[in-house]
């Protein structure tokens, strides 16, 4: 048993991965964790992304504030596992207890382009 955050994101890893698997390999892992108090106390944020580090060898992890951690318990997770590749360009939908691997829209039009195609609707003009 593991308490969120770090104890997931190790956890997990340990379990999940084959000795020795190589960082940039389809058979990598990456974990994010909400915090073991996120959504639960105020000011308790933290989200623990881990993985292989391409630099050890060795399962190294990271941590992120800010509201994440809690739309991801929002969402009914306390964590999520993403493995393998794609060819293509793609990003994680999480929602309501589902998680969707979808194809991102456009490529080459920049943060703001992109994120008004996803809405559905035309970018009026580039920010600089």
């Amino acid at each position: 048993m593991f308490i969120g955050g770090k104890g997931f994101v190790y956890g997990l890893l340990s379990r999940e991965l084959t000795p020795g698997v190589d960082a940039f390999s389809p058979g990598n892992k990456i974990v994010i964790a909400a915090g073991a108090l996120a959504g639960l106390a105020p000011a308790a944020a933290k989200t623990i992304v881990g993985a292989v580090s391409p630099l050890s060898g060795l399962i190294h992890d990271t941590s992120v504030g800010e509201w994440f951690s809690y739309f991801l318990r929002g969402a009914g997770f306390d964590a999520l596992i993403i493995e393998g590749a794609s060819r293509d360009p793609v990003y994680l939908w999480v929602h309501d207890g589902v998680v969707e691997v979808r194809m991102r829209p456009r490529c080459g039009v920049g943060r703001r382009g992109t994120l008004l195609s996803w809405l559905g609707r035309r970018p009026i003009g580039r920010l600089r």
